[in-house]
């Protein structure tokens, strides 16, 4: 399926679809890898829960999993499109993905020092 996206942006003369379709077929695409993704380590996760595995963490696979989608979609040619779509945006991590682990890890850290200490004032 992505083999077919063409190199200069997907568009052909001869081509019966109507402009714009072709981006929405490469966005389809891009939130199906994205959502396949989320799946597929949701699934390992509770799969080494089940199985008490120790060995590797389910943070490890997502990291590979994510790697080897990367790799897939940086050397497959004719993936330039889909390419655009899942680069990271810093803004978008520092902005909405940031302060939920700032704020939650501020908050937990009156728990650690709190089991930590045991009230000794120390």
């Amino acid at each position: 399926m992505l083999l077919m996206l063409s190199e200069e942006g997907g568009h052909h003369e001869d081509s019966l679809l109507p402009p714009g379709v072709n981006e929405e077929m490469v966005s389809s695409y891009s939130i199906m890898i994205l959502l396949l993704l989320l799946g597929v380590s949701i699934g390992f996760a509770y799969i080494l829960e089940k199985a008490n595995f120790k060995w590797v963490h389910e943070t490890f696979l997502a990291l590979v999993m994510g790697a080897f989608v990367g790799l897939i979609v940086r050397y497959v040619p004719g993936t330039e499109q889909i390419k655009s779509l899942l680069t990271f945006d810093a803004d978008l991590f520092f902005f909405l993905l940031l302060p939920p682990i700032i704020f939650n890890s501020g908050y937990d850290l009156r728990k650690v020092c709190e089991r930590d200490v045991d009230g000794k004032g120390g």
